[in-house]
């Protein structure tokens, strides 16, 4: 439901309310996975929104895309929900 209510929230461009939904990630680990996903997302998009300045925030989607990365390797932002900059983003923190 958690997980669900944030993806919703980051499709409609509700960024904040995706990060607060996902400050505690659901257990399960693929779950787990696809909300460190969103999160990383979301806090990238606040970070751009905010003219790129707020490095905590870019460092915060960091740690998420490579904890995202850990629990789940062959995990990859779809093209059709996740900008092409953000895909950027998530592949060069390998």
């Amino acid at each position: 439901m958690v997980l669900r209510d944030a993806a919703t929230a980051y499709l409609d461009g509700d960024y904040e309310s995706v990060v607060s939904r996902l400050e505690t990630l659901p257990r399960q680990p693929k779950a787990r996975a696809h909300g460190l996903l969103l999160r990383a997302a979301a806090r990238y998009r606040l970070f751009l929104l905010g003219g790129g300045r707020d490095y905590g925030l870019r460092s915060q989607a960091i740690d998420d895309v490579q904890a995202c990365r850990k629990a789940a390797p062959d995990l990859e932002p779809a093209e059709g929900v996740f900008s092409p900059r953000f895909r950027d983003f998530f592949s060069g923190m390998e």
